[in-house]
């Protein structure tokens, strides 16, 4: 599946990972690539890599049809719509939909990013989740806690990279961080809405499944800090865990997400899987790279088939055994030099992300932009791949300013 010669591919929004690689498959392909977006400094890699942003008010989903129907018209060739970036999902697939593109459903896209309503949707369904409960204000919160007992997971209901998700061991570390969500702006400047979600905290593995039309074709083994704040570091693909691809599949006919890429997250304890989240789009993180590799399945170019019309063909079985390991800043601090050359060529080794440049602030988020740098392995087996990436990892050479140089800014 190489070809996309004629058609344009407009991105209501984007990011560095999945969106940023969609694209660059779209133009591999022969496809031109719109970026539409609120600010085009948020994309610092664009004349890199070949394509312009349309400033538009992307919170506007009236402001959006606009300029896609614009663009559609001037448009000699076939258009497909989709977004890079989380909160921009449900907008994309409203405008394709209004115009007659394929697409996902609207209503299934919003239900799916929207952790309250993805919650609220697979309790009616019967599909186990962590107990929760939807909060608006500080007493609700202590509520919450005491009606599910400490510790518990507040969460803002649409963010993605675990953006303000954080373990709270008690009722007022969970008020307290419900309050700096509650009508707060997100890392891009837009307001967050006035709820938040308050989770019971389950032990066990984490692990995400990919699914493609609603079928679940791998499971992946997660790596994740410890608590306050989850930041995934690694992945190791594929992974056996039958009971929570099943239920993956059962989550995603739940909440209509049966179109195109989906990626689940789910933690299996003592009692079995239960869904922690749902996106309705494909993994961020080079994690679909990685499985790309280790299944020889264009998964890109199969999402822009769909997203134009044609069918695609479903995921074979993997071949191999990838692994992912990711350097996390573990304190706010600046960073000044990070060296990948050697890890690049080291074997087994397939990519080198470095996640941050000279200058930039690291660390203290508590979410993936702490991440420094990410690298990927392919092997034969499992454990050669995890220990290929490993390598890699050590032999990147990070220098970062102590946390006193930042302060203050």
């Amino acid at each position: 599946m190489t070809g996309f010669d004629g058609a344009l591919l407009i991105l209501v929004e984007s990011n560095g990972t999945y969106g940023r690689m969609l694209a660059q498959r779209a133009l591999r392909g022969g496809a031109q690539v719109r970026l539409l977006t609120r600010d085009p400094r948020w994309y610092g890699y664009l004349a890199e890599d070949g394509y312009p942003a349309l400033p538009v008010n992307t919170l506007d989903p009236a402001a959006v049809l606009d300029v896609v129907a614009g663009l559609r018209a001037a448009h000699p060739g076939p258009v497909a719509v989709t977004a890079g970036y989380e909160p921009s999902l449900a907008t994309a697939a409203t405008v394709a939909r209004r115009l007659g593109l394929p697409g996902p459903d609207p209503d299934a896209v919003a239900r799916a990013a929207g952790k309250d309503r993805m919650r609220v949707a697979l309790a009616a369904a019967g599909v186990r989740t962590p107990r929760f409960r939807i909060a608006t204000d500080a007493a609700q919160v202590r509520a919450a806690v005491a009606d599910l007992g400490a510790p518990v997971v507040v969460k803002p209901v649409s963010s993605g990279g675990s953006v303000g998700v954080r373990w709270c061991p008690d009722a007022a570390t969970a008020a307290a961080h419900a309050g700096t969500l509650l009508g707060a702006l997100d890392e891009r400047g837009a307001v967050m809405p006035h709820r938040v979600l308050v989770e019971e905290y389950l032990t066990g593995r984490e692990y995400s499944v990919e699914l493609f039309d609603g079928v679940a074709y791998g499971v992946t083994g997660k790596h994740v800090t410890a608590p306050p704040v989850f930041i995934e570091t690694g992945h190791d693909f594929p992974v056996r865990q039958p009971a929570a691809a099943a239920l993956a599949e059962r989550a995603a006919r739940a909440l209509g997400v049966t179109w195109g890429p989906a990626h689940l997250e789910v933690k299996v304890d003592d009692t079995g899987p239960a869904i922690i989240e749902t996106n309705p789009r494909l993994a961020g993180g080079g994690l679909t790279e990685l499985v790309e590799w280790c299944t020889d399945h264009d998964l890109y170019g199969a999402t822009l088939a769909r997203l134009l019309g044609r069918d695609g063909p479903g995921a074979p079985p993997a071949r191999r055994a990838g692994a992912i390991r990711s350097a996390v800043a573990p304190h706010p601090q600046r960073v000044t030099r990070i060296d990948a050359a050697t890890a690049r060529h080291l074997p087994r080794v397939r990519q080198v992300t470095v996640h941050a440049r000279p200058g930039d602030r690291c660390g203290g988020f508590g979410d993936a932009r702490d991440r420094l740098v990410t690298v990927a392995a392919v092997a034969p087996g499992a454990a050669a791949a995890a220990v290929a990436a490993q390598r890699g990892l050590v032999a990147v050479r990070v220098t970062t300013t102590s946390p006193e140089a930042l302060l203050p800014t």
